[in-house]
């Protein structure tokens, strides 16, 4: 047996130190912030299979679900649950699980409550062991830009982050971490150096069976298949026939055992549907361009987060089109639509799709220096530490930038494969710009600072010992050649905007003259008791429509001359259907222009609008189009005066661009 190096031991203690100080760190955080009386989020109500899997009945569902006492512990009436309290011969069934869809993730809870007993807080170990493999995991990435010495520091600030262990008790988008840091790991390795065809197949094929495991805890993971395809083809070294004719073996091989690992998620969500993109239509939320830092311009594609207002949208789109009769929510048939719907939004508007793209990945580049989502003032989130961060946001991007610099130098294939997976992973979070989806990519941020100290130190040893740094041979070629491939990627990132924008001017402005001009009639509302609102006169308002969702489009003008500072109009539903209530303020866009003229696509239980406090007399004139039949996009308008001088697209804020300070 070969002896082991010194410097491999050294790695090993420092592997173990990691995963041991981030397993007690995780779970005594998780713990405390349960005492805190914080609430765990991550769809409870949903995980009877797991318990039943704990209790040795396997992947199914008692018959009828949710009864007590399972009922209690999967509502979490109860911490514990007894598997004893399952009476003899209970009925259970395999059938019309959604859970399916998260069928490795119902398989590994179950399996870890089978040994520590079925219990909520007991998870909390299990928290802190995939915190620690994170840490771990980052710590092998941050080894291929910089020393151990730098490296484990950099994996020691990943696990203090603040955005990191914010997101750390909610198990179900917590536990994507892992699998993503893997897979980016492994795609650094292909990358790194020349592969055989033998290395490279067996890369993928890890790559294959890690994606097909990870797809049955969330079905987000098809994210991840384009990185494995583009990386393949165009950043691992080698392009003859028999380099290429390797990596679509590898390909194929990664293919097969994607699908034959992730097959028990993956039928479902073919014969069920899986609510992709709907998933994406609520990312389009106004509440998400916040988060991003976009400025808006005066349209909004989504008037609320709510899964039954997305659901309602597209079956109205549906009508609108004449393409398809209602569908039920998330089958095949919810997909395709609502797939539709979206594809109708992005071709109208490009240069968003850029615009909160390019945002994005800004804001990701500077994860480590951000606070997103603080919460209550406990001292569970009070963060010092990350409180002084705030004062270096634009550190990050300017470490990716000197990083991309430095290895386009080197090699333009390196180079292109750092701004690759930059932009990709960077971009993706757009979809929906909510923490839980990007808190994992923060480890970028800190690659990239750990590989530029890394380089600053080697030039300084370079310099103390009168060697000539490798930058500086050549009269400065490496220089030269680093920054004119940041030229050259920075112009083909950037001068597609102006023209998305362009395109898109055009659009929103051919939309927007369009609904101004469609036939009206008037809507007859008068005054609520009280004076907080005005309701229908005779509602309902669209009552025989065939339309189900009963839509309408509602053209509210306002009197600015009597109420300078606006009307801070709401809409009003029947609240008989909780879900269905789609009551709620309308969020005036661009942010301090009061509007003149609104327009709000309203459904199926609309009763009036809400005034905020302004009298009734502000309101001048309703109407409605007279029909919404043959107009796919239904945006809400807020119109202030002036508006046709606005531009009619989004742009990067001056929060998103800057800097250094404190950016939110």
């Amino acid at each position: 047996m070969p002896a082991v190096s010194p410097r491999a031991r050294r790695e090993a203690v420092i592997v173990l130190l990691l995963f041991g100080a981030a397993f007690w760190w995780g779970q005594r955080y998780v713990t405390e912030w349960r005492a805190a009386g914080q609430r765990q989020v991550f769809y409870q109500e949903y995980f009877e299979p797991a318990a039943m899997i704990a209790c040795g009945y396997g992947f199914v569902h008692a018959v009828p679900s949710y009864e007590p006492p399972m009922g209690d512990f999967i509502r979490q009436r109860v911490d514990r649950f007894d598997c004893a309290s399952i009476s003899p011969g209970q009925p259970v069934s395999h059938t019309g699980m959604p859970q399916q869809a998260w069928f490795y993730l119902m398989w590994t809870v179950g399996l870890y409550w089978m040994l520590f007993g079925v219990s909520w807080s007991g998870l909390v170990w299990f928290l802190g062991f995939l915190f620690a493999l994170v840490v771990v995991i980052a710590y092998a990435t941050f080894r291929l830009a910089a020393p151990m010495w730098l490296a484990a520091p950099a994996a020691v600030a990943l696990m203090m982050s603040v955005l990191h262990r914010q997101n750390l008790p909610h198990l179900r988008d917590y536990a994507k971490a892992p699998f993503v840091l893997g897979l980016l790991l492994i795609l650094f390795w292909m990358v790194r150096r020349r592969s055989t065809a033998t290395r490279l197949i067996a890369l993928s094929a890890l790559y294959g069976v890690v994606l097909g495991f990870g797809y049955g805890f969330r079905a987000d993971f098809l994210s991840n298949i384009p990185p494995l395809i583009i990386t393949v083809l165009c950043f691992v070294p080698g392009f003859s026939l028999r380099d290429l004719a390797g990596k679509a073996a590898a390909l194929v091989v990664a293919a097969a055992l994607f699908v034959a690992v992730s097959w028990p998620a993956v039928s479902y969500v073919v014969q069920q549907g899986g609510c992709q993109w709907h998933v994406v239509m609520l990312g389009l939320e106004h509440n998400f361009d916040d988060n991003l830092g976009v400025t808006p311009s005066y349209y909004q594609w989504v008037a609320r987060f709510s899964d039954e207002y997305i659901h309602t949208s597209v079956n109205s789109y549906l009508y609108r089109t004449g393409a398809l009769p209602p569908v039920p929510y998330c089958s095949i048939d919810y997909d395709v639509a609502s797939g539709g719907y979206l594809v109708s939004i992005l071709q109208t508007a490009p240069g968003d799709v850029l615009t909160r793209a390019y945002t994005s990945t800004l804001r990701v580049m500077d994860l480590p220096f951000y606070l997103f989502g603080t919460g209550p003032e406990t001292t569970l989130n009070r963060s010092p530490l990350g409180e002084f961060l705030t004062n270096f946001v634009g550190t990050g991007r300017l470490a990716v930038f000197i990083t991309v610099v430095i290895l386009g130098a080197a090699s333009w294939q390196w180079g292109l494969f750092a701004v690759f997976v930059v932009m990709y992973f960077g971009s993706y979070p757009s979809l929906q710009f909510a923490s839980r989806h990007f808190f994992h990519l923060e480890f970028l941020g800190w690659w990239a600072i750990a590989f530029v100290v890394a380089q600053m130190i080697r030039t300084a040893l370079w310099l103390a010992t009168g060697a000539e740094p490798a930058w500086a041979t050549g009269d400065g070629k490496m220089v030269r050649r680093g920054l004119l491939f940041a030229a050259v990627v920075a112009a083909v990132i950037w001068l597609p905007l102006p023209l998305a924008r362009a395109y898109q001017d055009a659009t929103i402005a051919t939309l927007t003259q369009d609904l101004l001009a469609a036939p009206r009639v008037p809507v007859a509302l008068s005054p609520e008791a009280g004076g907080a609102g005005l309701v229908l006169t005779s509602p309902p308002l669209l009552e025989g429509s065939p339309d189900l969702t009963q839509t309408a489009l509602l053209d509210v003008t306002l009197d600015l001359a009597a109420c300078p500072s606006g009307v801070p109009l709401g809409v009003l539903y029947d609240k008989a259907n909780p879900f269905y209530d789609f009551s709620a303020s309308i969020a005036m866009q661009p942010a301090g222009r009061p509007a003149e003229r609104i327009l709000v696509p309203v459904y199926r239980g609309f009763l009036g609008l809400s005034l905020g406090g302004a009298p009734a007399s502000c309101v001048t004139r309703v109407e409605r189009l007279e029909s919404v039949r043959g107009l796919p996009l239904l945006p809400v308008l807020t119109l202030p005066p002036g508006w046709r001088d606005l531009p009619r697209h989004q742009s990067i804020g001056k929060v998103a661009l800057r800097l250094w300070g404190y950016g939110d």
